[in-house]
């Protein structure tokens, strides 16, 4: 029996690694803020499958379709070149094609119907004027009946925007509490704690208007957990995280199981079927139920933005 674990380990550390795969994989991890199994999640593999690009086992490579996935999650351009040159896409081209559909995509905008988008009006500036409507290709704007639009100001935040850029906003839900509409949508969230909830509650520094991706996720460590509890969170991954404190929750809601579930869920065994299918029920009925929390305010789904010229 010695003998064959020395030659399984000694076959193990024969394996090449593929130290590049192991390190950009990580990297695109960490920029999406996801543990294993989120990211495992997002990607649709399982966790064994993602532990081995993570260790850069090369026994076990990503497929092209694998690949692919990976290039549209990375959050800047060279990245994600670096995953479609490995699924066999040539760098020039992906750049001299997505060249051509930007031409195409202006040319038809240029060439297209238009419709005027209402301003969304006052937020929660007192006095604010109501602006003219905007005139934006149709193509843009499906439903022009449930979109406006919202000229950024001081008290706009996040890494990419600044004032004066205009947001396109789809508001069908504007006046929905419920979570469930805005799971991964891009959102512009409106943050107006009470003075009582800032000295309070982590991380009210967020105050004002904020755009992001609403995302969903298990609450492990940090706060208290009763027994027979699982509390689940929603979180607004900011674009650029101009604050730098990470992403503020914008609701959470705890599940109540039986301790037998509760035991079984904190400590399962390997393999244990049993435990996840507890668990996912638990996730559907958190991500059904959840809410905003009473500082967050949706605005609206975001379409589109845009930084109009600025004058010199």
């Amino acid at each position: 029996m010695v003998a064959g674990q020395v030659r399984r380990e000694r076959k193990r550390s024969q394996v090449k690694k593929d130290s590049a795969l192991a390190k950009n994989v990580e990297r695109l991890r960490k920029a999406l803020q996801k543990n294993h199994e989120g990211f495992a999640d997002a990607l649709g593999m399982s966790r064994a499958t993602i532990s081995a690009w993570l260790r850069g086992d090369s026994r076990r490579p990503p497929s092209a379709e694998a690949l692919f996935k990976l290039g549209s999650l990375c959050p800047n351009a060279d990245d994600a070149i670096w995953f479609w040159e490995r699924a066999g896409l040539n760098a020039q081209a992906i750049l001299d094609a997505s060249a051509k559909i930007r031409f195409e995509v202006n040319r038809a905008a240029s060439s297209s119907k238009v419709v005027g988008i209402s301003s969304l009006g006052p937020t929660s500036t007192p006095g604010e004027p109501t602006l003219p409507p905007l005139t934006v290709p149709a193509a843009l704007v499906p439903n022009s009946r449930v979109v406006r639009y919202l000229i950024l100001g001081e008290r706009h935040h996040g890494g990419i925007f600044s004032a004066g850029d205009v947001v396109l906003l789809d508001i069908s839900e504007r006046n929905s509490r419920n979570l469930a509409p805005f799971w991964d949508e891009f959102v512009l969230v409106e943050f107006a704690p009470s003075e009582e909830r800032k000295s309070l509650d982590f991380p009210f520094i967020h105050e004002g208007f904020f755009i992001g991706r609403i995302e969903f996720g298990q609450l492990i460590g940090g706060v208290a957990i009763p027994k027979g509890s699982i509390p689940w969170v929603a979180q607004l991954a900011i674009f650029g995280d101009p604050l730098g404190v990470g992403p503020p929750w914008v609701g959470t809601w705890t599940d109540s199981l039986s301790l037998t579930e509760w035991e079984r869920v904190s400590f399962p065994a390997a393999g244990d079927a049993v435990s996840q299918r507890i668990l996912e029920k638990s996730r559907k009925r958190a991500m059904k139920i959840m809410e905003f929390r009473e500082e967050c305010r949706p605005v609206g789904r975001v379409i589109s933005w845009f930084r109009p010229p600025r004058k010199t």
